[in-house]
């Protein structure tokens, strides 16, 4: 991706829910919405309209369950000018339920002693 193919130029706010879009794509398609080095206060040379809200759910290869990956996209992310709605999936709400329970389990067993 470059400055001058910017995905969905004219919108201002943007939903992703593909569940297999990269870390470094997802930097690299908010970068190019949000920053445009080389011009007065910010502003798109060529139309493009900034990105002011960027709305992520599904997105399983940068799951809040992967601390490792999502910490630092997050953090990239929260350095640009937009607001980032990180939707949770079912899946991971399931996911980290039984992690919980499995978690709950394991110290019920050791604190009885087995």
């Amino acid at each position: 991706m470059t400055t001058e193919s910017r995905i969905c130029p004219l919108l201002r706010e943007l939903s992703i829910s593909t569940p297999e879009i990269s870390a470094e794509n997802l930097i690299e398609l908010a970068t190019s919405r949000t920053l445009f080095s080389g011009t007065d206060k910010n502003v798109p040379p060529d139309g493009t309209t900034q990105l002011h809200r960027l709305k992520l759910a599904g997105i399983w290869t940068i799951s809040i369950l992967k601390p490792d990956i999502w910490e630092p996209v997050n953090r990239a992310l929260s350095e640009l000018p937009l607001v980032v709605d990180w939707g949770v999936s079912d899946w991971e709400i399931d996911a980290q339920v039984a992690e919980e329970a499995e978690g709950g389990a394991r110290q019920a067993t050791a604190g009885s002693g087995a």
